[in-house]
């Protein structure tokens, strides 16, 4: 449409005068004198073909962020169009020039600011345009300038809280004084508000040579947000140093420390971690909002596969997965199942992630470096529990210790491992051998967790032979699969600007969808063990006796079009060129929400 609209625009001149002279009213023009003709002033000649050419492109302009923001593109296209004809018109039939000048700088000017005051009230505060903020990020972009952008307003109720247990909200303490004096505290709580807001699970501030550079952890992966001048960057440090009780002069060494943010009325804990760089000081935020129910088995659909292996009364049973990859969840699970049977349970962790019903959850004390075996010590003289969760990062000693006690206890570990054989072989780095697993192990979950795509501008596509061949799926059974947009299939602007999806923020996934690979013992597998043969031969020994692998279910969610065939790819660490997958598909594009 911005086409066309630029095409109309640009013959109206040719049209405006001919109007002008038939309209009766504007007859008095016959009253003012006038010379012989054949002569123009060029410096008010270019000034009307400037304020002409600007308004041709403020009106796609408008057009194209109306139809982006889902405002009503008809009613402001009509206001914007209509003003700059009534200007052009009455410019024509005005013989005044500094007076038929100004009419139409306001006839086009006017609907304009009424246009972008309305899309202003409709997004964040950092998307709005021809701000202060706005107009120094432009100057700082465009002529390399270097000027400090003001802190942006509060679009969310926020009280900071210094600990997660700790009922403050009435209360200031002294350094909670502190960190409101500082001159970066409204920009680093704008910081936790889009944090949360964009379900960012880790913030990164990052220092560079002459920028620091924000970027957030969305879905487990990192995404840059912001750039700006490295003196304003400097700023957020001291805050949120200050809010996590961690020392300002010492920028080298790594720190650790935490306070709470509510927001909204969601109650967010957030774990501060700095260590010093060549670069400068980095910093680490690590958020974790509370009040949400732990999931249980139903509802992450691992009843069917786990719940056998949780009726054992002893032994040990190991749940691996990534960093930030739902490992804890899952753990959490398998807590709550335990206790639905009226057994008693415990957990030891590194950090309490989430409060569980029911479950007495013990830290490991950092303020005195307690090791895993330690801390493991201090839950067995406090009570005599029936399971016991270990989420925190284990040695040899503690893993002995483990080991000893799952002769009259269900111990449950929470490890680093792509699947379940990798928890296997993690315990046998840990210094147990197959012969001793054999005995006591009496099963692995692995968790994974896949980016799902967004519903909202996913597109569909016919593969092609070469992407069928790489996932070992036949044509007979895939009719279409699904993935991001990318390239000319992303909205623009008539400027080339992408406009990104709003229910995504232009990432083309939203949220995430767990996939189990549950690895039960049986005589076979624990036969296989204590003749010490290789982990894949076990491996190959579980799928034959009913083990999903984690690529199966992965690509499952690929053929119901949940996920993309580069996300599964990227699961199984295949090196994959980029390359053009296919055609689209004849109207492939989901419908924008309106």
């Amino acid at each position: 449409m911005g086409e066309a609209w630029e095409v109309s625009l640009l013959t109206l001149p040719a049209w405006a005068p001919r109007l002008a002279s038939s309209a009766p009213l504007w007859s008095l023009a016959s009253l003012v004198p006038r010379g012989p003709g054949l002569y123009l002033n060029p410096f008010s000649f270019l000034a009307v073909l400037v304020t002409y050419l600007a308004w041709v492109r403020l009106c796609a302009w408008v057009d194209a962020d109306a139809r982006h923001l889902h405002l009503n593109r008809q009613g402001w296209n009509l206001l914007v169009f209509g003003g700059g004809v009534a200007g052009l018109l009455l410019f024509w039939a005005i013989p005044w020039f500094p007076i038929a000048f100004a009419v139409l700088l306001a006839a086009v000017l006017a609907p304009l600011a009424a246009y972008i005051v309305h899309r202003n009230g409709h997004v964040p505060e950092l998307e709005r345009i021809c701000t202060e903020r706005h107009l120094r990020s432009l100057l700082n972009r465009h002529l390399k300038t270097n000027l400090p952008l003001p802190a942006p307003q509060l679009d969310h109720e926020v009280t900071l809280l210094l600990r997660a247990d700790e009922e403050q909200k009435k209360e200031d303490p002294p350094r909670l004084k502190q960190a409101r004096a500082l001159p970066g505290f409204e920009a680093a709580l704008q910081l936790l508000c889009t944090a949360q807001d964009r379900q960012a699970s880790l913030v990164h501030i990052e220092p560079m040579r002459e920028f620091s550079r924000i970027r957030l952890r969305i879905d487990g992966v990192l995404h840059d947000h912001d750039q700006f001048p490295r003196a304003q960057g400097e700023l957020l440090l001291p805050v949120f140093k200050r809010l996590g009780e961690l020392r300002l002069d010492e920028r080298r060494k790594p720190q650790e420390g935490e306070f709470s943010v509510e927001i909204d009325g969601k109650h967010v804990d957030v774990r501060i971690r700095s260590q010093g760089n060549l670069a400068g000081e980095r910093l680490m935020l690590r958020l974790r909002e509370q009040g949400r129910s732990a999931l249980t088995l139903d509802a992450l659909g691992l009843r069917e596969q786990a719940s056998r292996l949780l009726r054992h009364q002893q032994g040990i049973l190991v749940i691996c997965g990534l960093p930030d990859g739902g490992r804890t969840t899952v753990g959490y699970a398998c807590l709550m199942e335990i206790e639905r049977h009226h057994r008693r349970v415990m957990s030891l962790e590194a950090h309490i992630e989430q409060r569980v019903d029911h479950v007495e959850q013990m830290e490991l004390d950092r303020s005195a470096r307690e090791s895993a075996q330690a801390g493991l010590k201090r839950l067995f003289e406090r009570d005599t529990p029936s399971a016991v969760l270990v989420d925190c990062p284990l040695d040899t000693e503690a893993v002995e210790f483990i080991y000893e006690k799952a002769t009259d206890h269900f111990m449950i570990m929470v490890l680093e491992g792509e699947d379940a054989i990798a928890g296997m072989s993690r315990l046998l780095d840990l210094g147990l051998t197959q012969a001793r697993l054999a005995k006591k192990l009496m099963g692995v979950v692995s968790v994974r967790l896949l980016r799902m795509l967004c519903p909202d501008c996913r597109i569909l596509y016919q593969p092609n032979l070469e992407v069928l061949q790489r996932i070992n799926l036949t044509a007979e059974r895939i009719e279409h699969l699904a993935r991001p947009p990318e390239g000319p299939e992303l909205l623009r602007n008539d400027a080339g600007e992408v406009l990104p999806c709003l229910a995504c923020q232009g990432l083309g996934f939203r949220g995430r969808q767990a996939i189990f690979e549950v690895l039960t013992m049986n005589e076979r597998i624990r036969e296989m063990l204590r003749e010490g043969l290789p982990l894949a031969a076990i491996r190959q020994a579980a799928i034959q006796g009913g083990m999903k692998p984690l690529e199966t279910s992965a690509l499952d969610l690929a053929v119901h079009q949940v996920t993309s065939v580069g996300e599964v790819l990227g699961m199984l660490k295949s090196q994959v060129e980029p390359m053009p997958l296919a055609m689209p598909a004849e109207s492939s594009r989901m419908p924008q929400p309106t």
